[in-house]
């Protein structure tokens, strides 16, 4: 594939990729502020216990990565299963 085509079919994808997403952005987002709420809860009990910001958010970014990575792993543990 040469210089040119690669690049028109770079763009290509770019723009499915992003139509596609901004067709469902509207339910992600519904998802993400709603497990936002929680997480804010979640912030608040444990800021009263006294754990840090720095270790609130480290752990959960680490709980949150593990759990996407675990429904991504579930998902085609049963499409595979098909």
């Amino acid at each position: 594939m040469n210089s040119n085509r690669k690049k028109y079919e770079a763009k290509r994808q770019q723009r499915e990729m992003k139509a596609t997403f901004d067709s469902f952005e509207y339910l992600l987002r519904e998802k993400l502020e709603g497990a936002d709420q929680i997480l804010a809860r979640i912030d608040y009990e444990v800021s009263g216990l006294g754990v840090s910001v720095k270790m609130r958010r480290e752990y959960v970014r680490a709980r949150l990565i593990e759990m996407i990575a675990d429904i991504a792993e579930k998902r085609e543990a049963k499409k595979n299963a098909l």
